[in-house]
């Protein structure tokens, strides 16, 4: 397994270095130009040229690219264009907030999803099935934008029982470490159930399929021959083996919810990197976008990688030498 991982990782190394030509090459095309906020009729060609070269783009894009590649393997993200701070600072306390969004949303839509896929497919044609088929018909197909809206006007608006934007009331001063926790998690409520509900009929659905097949084969209908209790059928032998299809989603959902983020962390105001991101698209905040854009492709390249390695957890038969 160890060989294997070192293998891997050095195959993500030519990987990457293709993704980041790929980012670089689309922020140089695109229209506008990191310039564009300073820009005005009144501006002199003297200071345009001053401004050409603080931000280094005097250069060609080939040497421009192989300056900000190795400044960003060192560590050195450049300065925000709009801030006039260093990208490091402005991303850093931004990422906790990220984090916490999407690790409670894929434990949301894991913990959810998955039972209801089981339920599914061993009550299949049934009230149950047909319900939950519905509803993952819904959570699939619903803007996540509008889902959030919905819950904003209900939940926060009418009833009272979530705060409208943010993280923290600005005026709570939390006892104790247990007391802050638990004010995080009441206004994390919304974005998570908005930002998991995808997830949670995606999950659905594949563990709904993948069962299907599964307990129709040989060896499950040989464990009830020999007397085993359905539980054990299903959730030691059946769900195991239908676990392949469903850690294959998991690794392409991770890195989405990184990019959800950014629609979630807009509608209910959390200071988190999806929010950063949408204002330096709209800015042309070049060092910000290319920093979290590199932020995604990592995280996603991990995430197959993770993903390969729990094939091998979830299923015996398969072995990396």
């Amino acid at each position: 397994m160890g060989t294997y991982i070192v293998r891997r990782l050095l195959q993500l190394i030519p990987v990457f270095l293709g993704i980041m030509v790929i980012l670089f090459t689309i922020v140089e095309l695109s229209p506008g130009g990191p310039l564009s906020a300073y820009l005005s009729p009144r501006m002199t060609p003297a200071l345009r040229a001053e401004l050409v070269e603080r931000f280094g783009l005097n250069d060609p894009p080939v040497t421009r690219f192989f300056i900000w590649l190795g400044n960003m393997l060192r560590g050195e993200l450049g300065s925000s264009i709009r801030l006039q701070r260093p990208v490091v600072d402005v991303l850093a306390p931004m990422i906790s907030p990220t984090l916490l969004l999407m690790s409670l949303s894929m434990v949301f839509s894991v913990l959810v999803g998955v039972p209801a896929g089981i339920i599914s497919a061993t009550k299949q044609y049934t009230i149950a099935d047909n319900s939950l088929t519905v509803f993952s018909l819904i959570g699939i197909s619903m803007p996540s934008f509008f889902f959030g809206l919905l819950l904003l006007r209900y939940f926060s608006v009418e009833l009272q029982w979530f705060p409208l934007f943010g993280m923290r009331d600005a005026l709570y001063k939390p006892p104790n470490a247990f007391a802050n926790a638990l004010h995080v998690l009441h206004h994390m409520v919304l974005p998570v159930i908005v930002l998991g509900m995808g997830g949670v009929a995606t999950f659905m659905r594949y563990t709904r399929s993948s069962m299907l097949e599964v307990i129709k084969s040989d060896y499950i209908r040989t464990a009830r021959a020999k007397g085993l209790t359905e539980k054990v059928v299903i959730y030691r032998h059946a769900l195991r083996n239908a676990m392949i299809p469903i850690i294959t989603l998991l690794g392409f959902w991770i890195p989405s919810l990184l990019s959800g983020a950014v629609i979630t962390e807009s509608i209910f105001a959390l200071p988190g990197i999806g929010r950063t991101a949408v204002e330096a698209v709209m800015t042309r905040d070049y060092p910000i976008i290319l920093s979290i854009s590199t932020m995604m492709a990592i995280l996603t390249l991990l995430s197959t990688l993770i993903a390969d390695i729990l094939y091998a957890a979830a299923d015996p038969r398969i072995k990396y030498d």
